[in-house]
This record gives C-alpha cells, sequence and structure tokens, in this order.
C-alpha cells in the first residue's frame, strides 16, 4: 500500500486545478482503485484533463507517478486507465 502527501506545487507539468486533483487522489489511494472513492477521485483527474485540454500523455503521467513515488507496476496501470479514460471522452 502506498499513501502519499503530494501538494500541487509538486507536479509543475500539470495544471493547478488539475495537479489539486491528482495530488487528492494520490494522497488517500492505495494505488490500486480498489475502493470506490480512489476511482471516483482518479476518474475525476481524468474527466477534468478531458474537459480543460490538458495536454498530459499517459507517458508523462506515468513519468509523473514514478517521481512522486509510485510504484512501476501502480504507475503503468494507472497511467494506462488514464488512457483508456482520454479515449473514452475522446469517442463519439
Amino acid at each position: 500500500m502506498w499513501k502519499m502527501m503530494v501538494s500541487r506545487d509538486a507536479l509543475p507539468e500539470l495544471p493547478p486545478k488539475a495537479a489539486q486533483l491528482l495530488a487528492s487522489f494520490l494522497s488517500v489511494a492505495d494505488g490500486s482503485m480498489s475502493h470506490p472513492n480512489d476511482a471516483r477521485r482518479f476518474y475525476r483527474f481524468v474527466r477534468h484533463c478531458h474537459a480543460r485540454r490538458v495536454r498530459l500523455s499517459d507517458t508523462t503521467l506515468e513519468a509523473i507517478l514514478l517521481r512522486v513515488g509510485c510504484v512501476k507496476a501502480q504507475a503503468a496501470s494507472l497511467a494506462e486507465a488514464y488512457r483508456h479514460g482520454r479515449n473514452v471522452l475522446n469517442t463519439r
């Protein structure tokens, strides 16, 4: 399990609100999104990035997650979920 206190200032690649949403997820999640609230927080971040057209690739997100202390397998899984979520939201 991992829970990390990450401030939005530690995420300079992201706009302030996106950084706040990701930091909120990271501060309470265990990396697996096994709890419904964890998934809700993560997908709130994904929806925000889509709605605000945040330029963030899945590989950049994975690098951010690794930098702030996420385990490689969990970072890859979250990056894949992010990519999938953005693709679904782009489907009309």
